[in-house]
């Protein structure tokens, strides 16, 4: 059959230099044209919309261009409101779309972050209030404990400095990768499906995919009850050395 034209009006097949039908006379006109159907990364485009679900309009698309061009596309929600607000919006993100590993993974690295440089600025605001509660006994006594605590200052700011060029690299690393990092978990997940039946492949596309807002919502209310209670400890820290120099 290949290199034949089909005859629309009586279904015979014309060799491919014909212009009309040898059976009928009737003009062999464009063939129709079954295209094949779309793939990502060997998987069918509907099947990965299906595993997307309601995002499937904004997703498959990136998934697909990412897929011919072999380049990555920036997903410029996650790089701005994590530079602009908060770095934690990347592992949201990943939870949100069931990318536990890499939340978890992101979302350590980050508390990690915040807890040390909580542990690093409260003594140094200690030793700075201390310094300048302890000015009344004198000039001599500011100028030997102003060069312990400027040390410690620049060390501080040194270590507070480097943990934020950290975060915001992990938020401009994942703001690039993190469409090509979604779309390599959803053609995974598809691929690692094994259903003996349609139906049950389906049934699973829709079970293994699409979002899951519970799980990041919760953990951005844990996130900010920690951030004001480790606020809260900060300025009761610097209350009690106040109170307690003026006790002095």
């Amino acid at each position: 059959m290949n290199g034949e034209k089909l005859c629309l009006n009586c279904g015979v097949m014309n060799d491919s230099e014909y212009l009309f039908c040898k059976q009928c006379g009737a003009p062999l006109t464009a063939q129709p044209y079954a295209a094949p159907p779309r793939t990502i990364e060997g998987v069918a485009e509907s099947d990965v919309a299906e595993f997307v679900g309601r995002k499937s309009g904004t997703y498959v698309p990136i998934f697909a261009e990412m897929s011919l061009t072999g380049k990555n596309k920036v997903n410029l929600l996650v790089l701005l409101i994590g530079l602009l607000v908060s770095p934690f919006i990347v592992p949201f993100w990943f939870f949100q779309k069931r990318m536990n590993k890499a939340g978890w993974l992101t979302f350590g690295i980050l508390a990690a972050i915040q807890i040390i440089s909580f542990a690093v600025s409260i003594p140094l605001m200690q030793n700075m209030l201390q310094l300048a509660a302890g000015s009344a006994a004198g000039m001599d006594y500011v100028l030997a404990e102003s060069m312990g605590v400027g040390g410690l200052s620049i060390i501080g700011s040194g270590i507070s400095f480097l943990l934020e060029a950290i975060s915001f690299a992990m938020v401009i690393y994942c703001g690039i990768k993190c469409n090509r990092m979604y779309m390599n978990h959803c053609i995974g997940k598809i691929k690692g499906i094994s259903a003996s039946s349609a139906e049950e492949y389906h049934a699973k596309l829709a079970e293994l995919g699409g979002e899951r807002n519970a799980l990041w919502i919760t953990l951005l209310v844990i996130t900010v009850i920690a951030l004001i209670l480790a606020t809260t400890a900060v300025m009761a820290i610097v209350l009690s050395v106040v109170f307690g120099a003026m006790a002095v």
